[in-house]
């Protein structure tokens, strides 16, 4: 296979992977009313903190109108609350006592979800596709259509 045949067979497993991981998720976390794109705003809290709107959605690459109504619904579930920043302007978001509780419940199903996913991969090799997905992910982020 060629250098460039390598490459369109990653990205083709790459883009086959998405949905049904994203499938997987979702049905896990509808016990708690909750989708895939919420969860990942309530990981990214909790693992970096409290942040603006337009931080999560720079972060995530999301578009802010779409981050902010994913932050409203989380936080009329009770699991977000919304503070002001020094600007009166800028909210800040984090978790509530609730989404603590609830993350730590939906932590252990998804522990449970990728160690099945992730069972016949070694420690170094996640290390290393991990690491890799990284700088595919920043360049893809870079690229910008050009």
């Amino acid at each position: 296979m060629s250098n460039m045949e390598d490459k369109r067979r990653l990205f083709f497993e790459l883009s086959g992977t998405y949905r049904p991981y994203v499938a997987n998720m979702d049905l896990l976390l509808s016990e708690y009313n909750l989708y895939s794109s919420q969860w990942r705003i309530m990981v990214y809290l909790k693992n970096y903190g409290p942040h603006t709107i337009s931080e999560i959605a720079k972060y995530n690459s999301v578009e802010k109108p779409t981050i902010t109504r994913l932050v409203m619904k989380l936080t009329d579930m009770g699991f977000l609350k919304s503070t002001p920043g020094e600007d009166r302007r800028v909210r800040i978001i984090d978790i509530t006592e609730e989404g603590h509780q609830v993350y730590g419940k939906i932590r252990d199903k998804t522990d449970i979800f990728y160690e099945y996913a992730l069972q016949e991969i070694g420690s170094e090799e996640i290390g290393e596709l991990t690491m890799l997905m990284q700088k595919i992910s920043r360049r893809i982020k870079e690229y910008k259509g050009r």
